[in-house]
């Protein structure tokens, strides 16, 4: 029998009384990898013998794996990042310490705030942990869930705000993709195929305006569809270019009636255009004027503010269409409308993303509403977003 070498690696001194967790990364089978505030130890074992220098140089695998995951972990248990003062690595008996001294010290870089990330408790869920425990590097480049973790964490620790913005509509984007994805996939089981009909795979414009269903609580049908385009109106050139005017105008008023708002009040905001996503609003309320300018272009304000006019700016931006402010004034309508926006990007978010991890993301019944939607989208040839979501 060919005997292992053993490897333990302590970060910071490394930590005994937390229960480890034990994961497999490829060949390797038993990965015990243990994180407590602001240290961490990792051990597995190798057939290969590998020296100092390569973990040094980031040649030993599993130690590379888990000391990505003891970073990310660290995030979710502990709400901060983790700073790596010392690390002692351990080969069979023989122990090095590498610091601050050693070259490349810590090895792995991380762009991670330092200050709280203002997660919840949901964050801390078995399911998470073992899913990122699970994930192989590879897996994880290309993961949904992985995606949306990351991107947000890297928004939270973004100073500016248009920075913020690219990171948590990546976020969104990697949600409401693994929302369709979903869809599709529970579509096939149920029914062991996948029509074109009900295929919400990589199509965005679809994806997103399901999203907007499911947020709305409300059957879009009733509304006629005001979201999406019907291909046969194309030939109205006229009317629709009259409408495309007025739809600007009151997106401009919407944005100039934004920029009137304090920084005090956009939690407010988000929890008063959320409780009011399905009820019309008083007169006595302070948003009143914001309600109806998203409601003359048949859009709630919850929404419009969470996934339309963001969709709109994420489009803009990343067309090259409209100029990322890199010289901006304290009160530069631009800049203030970002920071509203991320505000709702950032809540909305923090709810969701761990309800990625749950063992069913869509119920039966907003599967069945979902497949409504779907099947009148084909009936009706409607397939693409209005202007406000190309």
């Amino acid at each position: 029998m060919v005997k292992k070498n053993t490897y333990r690696i302590d970060i910071n001194g490394g930590t005994s009384r937390v229960k480890p967790y034990s994961y497999k990364y490829g060949q390797y089978q038993k990965i015990s990898l243990a994180v407590g505030r602001q240290k961490a130890t990792i051990k597995f074992e190798m057939k290969v013998l590998k020296d100092i220098q390569d973990f040094i140089d980031m040649k030993v695998y599993p130690f590379k794996d888990a000391y990505r995951k003891a970073h990310l972990l660290h995030v979710l248990k502990w709400d901060t990042k983790m700073y790596v003062k010392r690390i002692d690595i351990t080969i069979n008996s023989e122990t090095y310490t590498l610091d601050s001294k050693t070259p490349h010290f810590p090895f792995i870089y991380t762009m991670l705030s330092s200050k709280p990330m203002g997660l919840t408790d949901a964050w801390k869920s078995e399911e998470m942990i073992r899913y990122f425990l699970g994930l192989s590097k590879t897996k994880s480049d290309t993961d949904r869930r992985s995606c949306a973790v990351h991107a947000f964490l890297a928004g939270k620790s973004r100073t500016y705000s248009t920075d913020r913005f690219l990171n948590y509509w990546t976020a969104m984007n990697a949600y409401y993709g693994f929302f369709g994805d979903n869809f599709s996939k529970t579509y096939k089981e149920k029914y062991h195929k996948l029509t074109r009909k009900y295929n919400l795979i990589n199509k965005d414009s679809k994806t997103i305006t399901v999203l907007i269903c499911s947020e709305i609580k409300k059957d879009l049908i009733i509304m006629d569809f005001k979201l999406l385009k019907d291909p046969k109106e194309e030939e109205k050139k006229d009317k629709d270019s009259e409408d495309k005017g007025e739809k600007k105008k009151e997106t401009f008023y919407t944005n100039k009636l934004l920029y009137e708002c304090t920084g005090e009040d956009i939690d407010d905001l988000y929890d008063d255009a959320l409780a009011n996503l399905d009820s019309e609003v008083g007169e006595g309320n302070p948003y009143k004027p914001l309600y109806n300018a998203t409601d003359a272009i048949g859009i709630p304000l919850y929404v419009y503010l969470l996934l339309v006019y963001p969709y709109m700016l994420r489009c803009n931006y990343f067309h090259g269409n409209t100029v990322q402010p890199v010289i901006a004034g304290y009160r530069d309508p631009e800049i203030f409308d970002l920071n509203i926006i991320n505000r709702f990007l950032e809540r909305y978010l923090t709810e969701k993303i761990p309800t990625m991890f749950e063992d069913q993301v869509i119920d039966d019944e907003s599967f069945e509403y979902i497949k409504r939607i779907c099947e009148y989208w084909e009936n009706n040839q409607h397939n693409k977003m209005n202007t406000y979501l190309e």
